[in-house]
């Protein structure tokens, strides 16, 4: 992680002790090196549409350019907030990819299909139309895998 800061000119290390604030030389690409640290650390939520980066608070941390993770948090998006319901973990969506056949989702369409996919698993483990569609869109992204 270290070196990819160092490769984005971001100044995290000062007198070989690691400052409270990294500071970025060109904001332009802040989100996505923000986003690429919380990667390197371990937060694949971050690679579905649910959850985004806001900023801590301003008293915290008062630097514009800063990309230290403590200064941010890992929140739900705004527009999912509505429906929490719709909400499956990276490993939930590829999980239940592997279970599903494309073909007979278009064969049987939505309706009949999810019906048919609830009906083999318990209560806990059963999907709405919209957890349908999340896992249909992941698996039509990686047909090839």
């Amino acid at each position: 992680m270290f070196n990819y800061l160092s490769e984005n000119n971001v100044n995290y290390c000062e007198n070989n002790h690691i400052c409270r604030h990294w500071r970025l030389k060109n904001i332009k690409n802040k989100d996505e090196i923000i986003k690429n640290i919380f990667m390197f650390l371990g937060c694949d939520s971050l690679r579905t549409k649910y959850f985004c980066i806001r900023k801590r608070n301003k008293d915290d941390c008062p630097y514009e350019n800063c990309v230290n993770p403590d200064c941010y948090k890992i929140v739900l998006n705004n527009n999912i907030k509505k429906d929490t319901s719709a909400i499956l973990s990276s490993e939930d969506i590829k999980e239940i990819a592997e279970e599903i056949i494309l073909e007979d989702y278009y064969r049987l369409g939505e309706k009949e299909f999810l019906e048919q996919y609830n009906a083999n698993q318990p209560d806990f483990l059963k999907i709405t139309a919209q957890q349908l569609k999340v896992v249909i869109n992941y698996k039509k992204e990686n047909i090839d895998d």
